[in-house]
């Protein structure tokens, strides 16, 4: 079985169009290897979605123009994409490393983010399992 890790909107869009590498949780993990994303069928509310759009726009104060569909347009309740989980951090790595975009308590550091086609998956909290076939 393959490890899983599932996010709201609109971070799936943010991580893969916008470089985001650092995914924020209240909780550490020690795991490190490949993991698939998931975005989960419930998409953060208006104020979680605000400040991520406000992340982005100071990580990348001149890709503002990037297009983030509506809400109601994201896929939601699948998964999206495999990444290296490379490290957890307690305080923003460097800048190279996706810096600008850790809000803590504790940032996976994410490497080699490999989009796929969207396949429909139920999510679960924490890092969950999924059939190794479902790994890109």
């Amino acid at each position: 079985m393959t490890l899983a890790l599932s996010l709201r909107n609109p971070w799936p869009t943010l991580i893969t169009r916008a470089g985001c590498r650092v995914i924020n949780r209240h909780w550490p993990t020690d795991h490190r290897g490949r993991i698939m994303l998931h975005v989960s069928k419930t998409p953060c509310n208006s104020k979680e979605w605000a400040e991520a759009i406000d992340i982005f726009a100071l990580a990348h104060p001149a890709r503002r123009s990037i297009y983030f569909p509506l809400p109601a347009d994201m896929p939601r309740g699948g998964l999206f994409a495999s990444a290296l989980l490379v490290d957890c951090v307690s305080r923003p790595p460097s800048d190279a490393m996706g810096g600008r975009w850790f809000i803590g308590p504790y940032g996976f550091v994410l490497r080699d983010v490999r989009a796929i086609p969207f396949r429909r998956w139920r999510g679960d909290v924490g890092l969950f399992e999924v059939p190794d076939h479902f790994a890109a």
